[in-house]
C-alpha cells in the first residue's frame, strides 16, 4: 500500500472513531445531541382519551331571546392525535335545517401554563378561536 493509501485509511479510521460514539450516544437516547427529549403523554392526557370517538349530536340553536330553540343532528368524530398529546375534533351537522355547519377543533395540555387550551374554526367563522376547553 502506498503511503497516499495508508494516510487515507488513518484518516477514515480517526472519523470513524470520533463519530462512533456520538452517533451509539444519539440513538441510545432517541433524540439527535442537544435537543430536549421528546414530550410523552401524562396523566393530564388521560382526559382527552375519554372524549376520543364518534358521538352523535342534538344541537340547539337560539336564533332570538325567549324563542324556542331550533334543533337539528350532527356527529363529531374525535381522534387522539399527536402521539397522544391532543385530542383532534371533527364536527358535521346543520345549524339548521337545511344549512351544512363543519368545524374542526384541537385540544391539549399546555403543562407551562398547567392547563388545557384550544382551539377552533368551522364554516360559520372567518377566524381561529382560542380558549380554554370546558
Amino acid at each position: 500500500m502506498t503511503l497516499w493509501k495508508s494516510a487515507l485509511v488513518f484518516a477514515m479510521g480517526c472519523v470513524l472513531l470520533v463519530a462512533a460514539p456520538a452517533r451509539a450516544q444519539s440513538s441510545q437516547t432517541g433524540t439527535p445531541q442537544g435537543m430536549p427529549p421528546m414530550p410523552k403523554p401524562g396523566a393530564e392526557h388521560e382526559l382527552l382519551k375519554e372524549d376520543a370517538g364518534t358521538w352523535d349530536a342534538v344541537v340547539e340553536t337560539y336564533m332570538q331571546p325567549g324563542a324556542p330553540p331550533a334543533t337539528s343532528k350532527g356527529v363529531e368524530v374525535n381522534t387522539i392525535g399527536c402521539g397522544g398529546l391532543c385530542l383532534i375534533t371533527d364536527f358535521k351537522g346543520e345549524v339548521m335545517p337545511g344549512a351544512a355547519f363543519h368545524g374542526h377543533g384541537m385540544s391539549a395540555w399546555d403543562p407551562a401554563k398547567k392547563k388545557y387550551v384550544g382551539s377552533w374554526t368551522d364554516s360559520m367563522s372567518t377566524g381561529i378561536s382560542n380558549g380554554r376547553p370546558q
